[in-house]
């Protein structure tokens, strides 16, 4: 975590930058499809360490999916889920406990350069708080408890699932 960490908190920063000087309409049309991606190869059988923590193809994948993470955010974890699951062979339940970690640190940083230069809705701020306490407290409990594969597959319906929607919405306007 101490070498893939300050990457996350440098996409981060540099997605909460993109998304405070570009089009939303540009990235509502690509999401949908980076999600899909994303899900399908959760969905392929494992194959092992496929790039290493080391690799620079493993550290780009890294950094741009933890700017998407900064800039939208929405499906992020699987993003970044699949990403480690390619990068090293570890148990789902660790490669979960990292997506968290990763993910939190591109967040963080996102938030706070939104709190400083961006227009926030401050209401919905605390109700969207508390859903990712909750779920920070409760995913890692039921991800120990998941038999074999099944946390890759149930997260790659969930990505398939926020893909269609997402496509729909960005595509039927």
């Amino acid at each position: 975590m101490r070498r893939l960490g300050p990457l996350a908190v440098l996409g981060g920063a540099t997605g909460a930058f993109l998304l405070l000087v570009t089009p939303a309409r540009t990235f509502e049309l690509i999401a949908p499809w980076l999600i899909a991606m994303a899900a399908l190869l959760l969905a392929r059988p494992p194959s092992g360490r496929v790039h290493g923590e080391h690799g620079v193809a493993a550290r780009v994948a890294l950094f741009a999916v933890t700017i998407y993470v900064g800039y939208f955010g929405a499906a992020g974890g699987i993003l970044l889920f699949a990403v480690l699951a390619a990068m090293m062979h570890h148990p789902a339940p660790k490669l979960n406990a990292m997506k968290n970690v990763l993910s939190g640190l591109a967040n963080a940083v996102a938030a706070l350069g939104f709190a400083v230069f961006g227009p926030v809705d401050w209401a919905a701020a605390a109700p969207l708080a508390a859903g990712f306490l909750l779920g920070g407290w409760l995913g890692p409990k039921i991800a120990r408890r998941l038999p074999g594969h099944s946390l890759r597959y149930l997260a790659a319906v969930c990505g398939l699932a926020v893909a269609i929607k997402l496509g729909w919405d960005a595509y039927s306007r």
